[in-house]
């Protein structure tokens, strides 16, 4: 009689050796430390950028609530013409003027224009160089609280069915949109390289999504040398073949805005 036997599973992953993680360690040195460099060399300063006046952006943005709400004839039209406006008046929760009750500007009700009501929660930009009465614009609605809920309703669905390992997803995804928030856009506002803030950025959050999101093990290890090593190539070619190219900016879209 033959003796039994039997196979180990093909997908089984052994556990790597002394030899294999402290060669993984040395070819990953560089990428981390070049990172980290990258990262202190262009961290944007505590000053935000300054926005300029002349293109329309407000200084500042301030939550206000509707208090009344009027609905009538266009200022300069006749009530025969048909052209209906809305007039509102809100009370500012916050900012320099708060609970103060200011007008804002009347707008036609028309199409799928917004259509405010008592009670509804505004946020207005200010703008403090503007004249008396027009330093506060409605710029949009108040969506803080269904955002709010959404972001919930999505981390009970993500923990709920991923369980622990949903819950280390949620991390990265945190840790990733932390980098976006606090390096990659403030310091491409401040004027840094873009493509060096891209390509830093980008390491720093594969570094925080994969070893959050996977453990820190060598199968990690190697898919994040990989992606690295991926970036690295992204960035050579692209500061090669655009300095090859001359590209200016001056014949796009956004040149003249």
């Amino acid at each position: 009689m033959a003796a039994p036997h039997t196979h180990g599973s093909s997908g089984a992953r052994r556990p790597a050796s002394d030899r294999t993680r402290r060669l993984l360690a040395v070819v990953l040195a560089p990428f981390l430390v070049a990172a980290v460099i990258g990262m202190l060399a262009l961290w944007p300063g505590d000053a935000g950028p300054e926005l300029d006046a002349s293109l329309g952006a407000p200084q500042e943005l301030y939550d206000a609530r509707v208090v009344t709400v009027e609905r009538g004839a266009c200022t300069g039209t006749s009530p025969d013409a048909g052209v209906r406006c809305v007039r509102s008046r809100v009370r500012l929760l916050e900012g320099p003027d708060r609970d103060q009750v200011i007008d804002l500007q009347e707008q036609p009700e028309v199409g799928a224009g917004i259509r405010l009501e008592i009670g509804d929660t505004v946020v207005l930009g200010y703008f403090p160089g503007a004249g008396e009465g027009f330093e506060y614009s409605f710029a949009d609605r108040q969506r803080l609280g269904p955002l709010l809920l959404l972001v919930g309703m999505f981390v009970l669905a993500v923990v709920g069915l991923g369980r622990l390992q949903g819950l280390r997803a949620l991390l990265g995804l945190g840790a990733s949109l932390l980098v976006l928030t606090a390096f990659v856009l403030p310091a491409i506002l401040e004027g840094a390289n873009p493509l060096a803030v891209a390509l830093v950025g980008s390491a720093a959050i594969a570094v925080a999504a994969l070893y959050l999101s996977h453990g820190v093990n060598a199968w990690t290890t190697t898919a994040l040398i990989g992606t690295l090593a991926s970036l690295t190539l992204v960035g050579v070619l692209a500061t090669v073949f655009v300095g090859a190219a001359d590209f200016s900016g001056l014949a796009e879209e956004e040149a003249s805005f």
